[in-house]
């Protein structure tokens, strides 16, 4: 293999696993508002996860997020809004 696709297929290869761990957190998040609190704002699965990657591209902290709409507990609507108040600015 030539040198000079070797930084090139790395650069492919850390894309992957970013990918992969942005649609990790995106499914663990829209998992939880959708099926187990079926918020309104997010209809279906799709809905959700086009909105999360394109969230977390922004700089949005899906993770943080998940975690205080977690503690939240309880499927609270208010809570959920000001998780994604927090995490999403």
């Amino acid at each position: 293999m030539p040198h000079n696709l070797v930084p090139l297929l790395f650069f492919f290869a850390a894309g992957c696993a970013a990918d992969e761990e942005v649609n990790a957190n995106c499914d663990a998040l829209c998992t939880v508002l959708v099926q187990e609190c079926a918020y309104t704002a997010y209809p279906s699965l799709d809905s959700c996860m086009q909105g999360c990657v394109y969230n977390q591209a922004q700089g949005a902290d899906v993770a943080g997020q998940l975690e205080c709409i977690e503690d939240a507990g309880e499927c609270d609507t208010f809570a959920i809004a000001e998780c994604e108040h927090a995490y999403n600015d």
